[in-house]
C-alpha cells in the first residue's frame, strides 16, 4: 500500500531533498531520510552523437538504495540559449526507455534568467534585472522543448525548471534596491508555464 506520494504506508521520510551532485557535502547521503533527489545529467556538446549524458549510471543505484524517494532527472546544459531546443528534446527522448524503470520525472533547464546560464541579457551581479527579451526568448525556447517532449514522451512527468529569484518585478521584497523593470517575468512565461504537458513547476525554496 502507498500513501499517495510514492511512499509506503507508515513512511517517515522527511520533506527534504538533495541535489545528488552535492552529495559530497553530506557525511552519509545514503543514511538520511530523503524524500526527493535531483539527479543532474549532462548531455555532450554534440546532441546528435552517440555519447551518453554523464551521470546516467547513478540512476539505477539511486533507485535501488532509495526505493521510495521521488527522483527528478535534470538534463542540464550550461548554455540553453545556444542549444537547439528540438535537438535537446530528441536527445532526452533517446534515453527515455532507460529512465522510465526508475522515474518519469524530468526537467530540461535551470535558472534560465541568469547570464551565467547562457542568455547574454540575463541577470548578473552588475545587472539584477534581465532585459525583457530574456523572458520572451525563454518562453519560445521552452515551448519548443515542451512540445517535442510531449510528442515523443507523452507519459513523462515534466517539471518546469526553477528560475533564479529576484529578477522580475513580481518580487520587489528582495532588498536589492533595483528599479522594477515594468514587466513580470512569470506573465511572459505563461504560455510555456501553463502548457498542458507541464505537471510541476520547480522552485528554489531555500530563500522563502
Amino acid at each position: 500500500m502507498g500513501n499517495g506520494n510514492g511512499q509506503p504506508e507508515g513512511s517517515r521520510l522527511s520533506n527534504s531533498g538533495i541535489c545528488w551532485s552535492n552529495r559530497q557535502n553530506i557525511g552519509d547521503p545514503w543514511g538520511l531520510p530523503w524524500a526527493y533527489v535531483l539527479l543532474m545529467l549532462h548531455p555532450p556538446d554534440d546532441l546528435t552523437g552517440p555519447e551518453d549524458p554523464s551521470g546516467l549510471g547513478d540512476l539505477a543505484e539511486l533507485r535501488r538504495r532509495l526505493p521510495h524517494v521521488l527522483i527528478e532527472i535534470r538534463f542540464y546544459r550550461a548554455n540553453w540559449y545556444a542549444t537547439d531546443a528540438v535537438l535537446l528534446a530528441r536527445y532526452i527522448a533517446r534515453y527515455w526507455a532507460q529512465i522510465t524503470p526508475y522515474t518519469r520525472h524530468v526537467c530540461a533547464w535551470n535558472e534560465q534568467n541568469l547570464a551565467s546560464e547562457g542568455y547574454p541579457g540575463g541577470a548578473h551581479e552588475d545587472r539584477v534585472v534581465p532585459d525583457i527579451k530574456c523572458y520572451q526568448n525563454m518562453n519560445a525556447w521552452n515551448l519548443q522543448v515542451i512540445e517535442e517532449l510531449e510528442r515523443l514522451c507523452p507519459d513523462m512527468i515534466f517539471h518546469y525548471g526553477a528560475l533564479s529569484q529576484g529578477h522580475s518585478d513580481d518580487q520587489k521584497d528582495t532588498g536589492t534596491g533595483y528599479i522594477a523593470p515594468g514587466y513580470v517575468g512569470l506573465d511572459i512565461l505563461k504560455p510555456s508555464l501553463t502548457h498542458q504537458f507541464v505537471r510541476y513547476v520547480d522552485a528554489h525554496i531555500y530563500w522563502w
